[in-house]
């Protein structure tokens, strides 16, 4: 379950949104996509015919900051906090 976990962070954080568009802007229809382009996408709006008119992308910055906790990189900062808190 954690690899799974970390394996979509990590699809939406380092992946490529361009891989989600043909060369000439259009969308590539959702089932044409590899499962990590998929994982990017956190909704797409369409028009009254089903096309799709909007793409919104999962935010990379907070998919970073989630792949960064289980690998202790906010280790230090955490200590930081709490030994500021007891001075207080």
């Amino acid at each position: 379950m954690l690899h799974r976990t970390l394996l979509r962070l990590a699809r939406i954080a380092y992946g490529d949104s361009s891989k989600c568009f043909n060369n000439d802007g259009t969308p590539i229809p959702i089932r044409e996509l590899h499962p990590a382009e998929r994982a990017m996408i956190a909704s797409v709006d369409l028009d009254d015919g089903g096309k799709p008119t909007r793409i919104k992308f999962w935010n990379k910055n907070e998919a970073l900051k989630e792949l960064m906790k289980p690998l202790g990189l906010y280790e230090r900062n955490n200590v930081q906090r709490s030994e500021n808190l007891a001075l207080q």
